[in-house]
């Protein structure tokens, strides 16, 4: 498979078990070259990429534009058995690593330039860069990147904060903040040279936290988390006074105001609030630690954001479902002028048709992966293929989940049973000659099934009708 994706949104599809998810492991590890189940071995997902068969050569090719560094960059990763992981492509004799190169801007053919023996990169001549070093065995991303996995579990990379040390000092840093969806609420730590070391105070503390100290951050979660929940019919959504919810449990609880239960605790709201508000929390405290780490290191901050998110409409009522796409494009706006890049997989066909509202075919791309039949060098009869269909205004819910390239499913019906009437019917309206008795018994079949204002009705009827017609007409 090759995806070339877009600068804006990126949306994928695909059945269960296709491999959606996949995909996203894999840009998150290319941006930052860890899986975030050997980060956090708590997580559930998230785990390495392995190749089906080891004895067969399996690689994977990134092409990485770096607005940070006016440059391009291609390299080759393959899968080594013995060590179980990936490692650039290399003749050299220092186990793949190759040796770091130092460019700058001045006298470099604007060709692709080797880097190393592990890797390429190109200049962009008209462009001044600072000199710099690369080693494509280290993660060689200069943006944000957060990956809203679809467990409700996060991981979230900062350059700053995680980002191997120039002077090797990596041990010095986290590979990744990644988080089980019990650590996005209560926070982690590590023990470290025996003490506690909080690798996060987790939603409830910072949240009531920073509504305390009437932080910007707290307004910044806020803006974000009304961007996330944007709908007239909610309304913004207030904070009411921190509460508790246990004896044994001293924290004070953030409340969300509601307008059928007064202030509810978060942890007693809804599985799609919680979710909304865990984006909204990781967003703010990701570009929180991120400035707080550029004042330590008295660098710059980001201006770009790569956005992972698994299962977009993930616990959410079609009404926000409608919404979430544009609402994360709100929630980055709300936290500074970032430029952001998403990549988010969906099932569902809300939120493809509510995307006909901003696609732009320059600035966003539609994948989608479908059983394909074939074979290969293992006898396999269908074979996963990705698609790059063009999008197009379909209109109504309905025509999304029968369009071919994207749900491919015979009707827009939930009832399968009115549906396999229903194209039975079809086909006999396609033959035309065919018994009475039939057509009478499956009319008998779709009034229990359908109500009988249903608009198929209506056509069926027609056609019953002209049948008993010609039937009376030829004396049958």
């Amino acid at each position: 498979m090759e995806l070339e994706f877009a600068p804006r949104f990126n949306i994928i599809t695909g059945d269960n078990g296709l491999g959606k998810s996949f995909l996203l492991d894999v840009i998150w590890w290319v941006l930052t070259r860890t899986w975030p189940q050997q980060v956090n071995s708590g997580m559930g997902a998230g785990y390495m990429a392995e190749p089906r068969d080891p004895a067969e050569t399996a690689a994977i090719t990134a092409w990485v534009e770096d607005p940070g560094r006016n440059a391009e960059f291609e390299v080759t990763y393959t899968y080594r058995p013995p060590e179980e992981s990936w490692v650039p492509e290399s003749g050299s004799s220092d186990g793949g690593t190759g040796p770091r190169e130092e460019f700058g801007s001045s006298g470099l053919d604007p060709s692709w330039v080797p880097a190393s023996s592990a890797g390429n990169i190109s200049v962009r001549p008209d462009r001044p860069i600072k000199p710099y070093r690369l080693d494509f065995t280290q993660p060689f991303a200069t943006s944000l990147v957060v990956y809203a996995h679809a467990d409700g579990s996060f991981s979230s990379w900062d350059p700053h904060r995680h980002a191997p040390s120039s002077d090797g000092g990596r041990h010095h840093k986290r590979p990744a903040l990644v988080l089980t969806p019990d650590e996005v609420l209560n926070g982690a730590w590590v023990r470290k040279g025996g003490r506690t070391v909080y690798l996060c105070n987790g939603l409830i503390r910072d949240w009531a936290n920073w509504s305390a100290a009437k932080d910007r951050d707290h307004e910044r979660m806020m803006e974000v988390l009304n961007a996330l929940a944007a709908d007239a019919s909610v309304g913004p959504i207030d904070v009411g006074e921190p509460t508790r919810v246990s004896f044994s449990d001293s924290r004070d609880i953030p409340t969300i105001l509601t307008r059928y239960a007064g202030p509810v605790p978060i942890l007693h709201a809804s599985a799609g609030v919680r979710r909304v508000a865990s984006i909204a929390y990781i967003l703010a405290l990701t570009w929180r630690e991120h400035r707080l780490a550029a004042q330590r290191l008295g660098g710059e901050t980001c201006k770009r954001i790569v956005l992972l998110v698994d299962e977009v409409e993930s616990h959410l009522h079609p009404r926000w479902q409608r919404l979430i796409l544009l609402s994360l494009q709100a929630a980055v706006d709300a936290m500074a002028e970032l430029d952001m890049q998403v990549v988010a997989t969906t099932h569902s066909p809300l939120v493809m048709s509510a995307a006909e509202r901003f696609f732009d075919g320059g600035m966003d791309r539609w994948f989608d992966l479908v059983l394909h039949e074939g074979s290969d060098s293992d006898g396999k009869t269908q074979l996963v293929e990705l698609r790059t269909p063009s999008f197009e205004r379909l209109g109504t819910v309905g025509h999304w989940l029968e369009s071919a390239e994207a749900f491919a499913l015979p009707t827009d019906r939930g009832n399968t049973e009115a549906e396999r009437l229903i194209l039975k019917a079809r086909d006999l309206l396609v033959r035309g000659d065919v018994r009475l008795k039939e057509i009478e018994t499956l009319n008998d079949k779709l009034a229990e099934q359908l109500e009988v204002n249903d608009p198929f009705l209506a056509r069926w009827g027609y056609f019953v009708e002209q049948v008993k017609r010609r039937r009376r007409a030829d004396g049958k």
